[in-house]
């Protein structure tokens, strides 16, 4: 997925309509469900994987990581409500600019594109570490399996 940051380093954020702001939220709510799915996939693989350890140091480094993609779920649980609610004060600006101070809602935007940038970095990370452990942790388990045979 692309990187949430996309806001130039001109005075965009000021000056950007709010038909632009609502295409953009719109899509960072299409990478959020994304998200969800990818995560779905990162705690399937991982409960795959889990039943199968018989090794002790394997089976905490497992549960330490799926405590990690459990926080970074609420995370986007928490952005995807935020994104939602982010939208509607949009809607209500483009219905009648009196509703929600415009400025705020400006500000408001530039925080939440933060912290969306941020939570893609913490995904990528929590999505390579599973990755990286889950091979560290088939490849040992494959070679005490191959210990007990003989």
């Amino acid at each position: 997925m692309e990187n949430f940051a996309l806001r130039p380093k001109s005075d965009y954020m000021n000056t950007a309509g709010f038909e632009s702001l609502a295409v953009l939220t719109e899509r960072w709510q299409s990478n959020l469900d994304f998200y969800k799915d990818e995560i779905r996939f990162l705690h399937s693989l991982i409960s795959k994987y889990f039943i199968w350890l018989t090794h002790e140091d394997n089976v905490s480094k497992v549960q330490q990581l799926a405590a990690k993609v459990s926080e970074v779920d609420k995370e986007r649980g928490r952005l995807s409500q935020t994104v939602a609610k982010h939208m509607g004060h949009l809607t209500l600006l483009m219905e009648n600019a009196y509703t929600h101070d415009e400025q705020t809602f400006r500000e408001e935007h530039a925080k939440l594109e933060d912290e969306l940038s941020a939570f893609v970095k913490a995904f990528r990370s929590i999505k390579q570490e599973v990755f990286q452990v889950t091979e560290r942790v088939i490849e040992s388990e494959k070679l005490n399996r191959l210990i007990a045979a003989e």
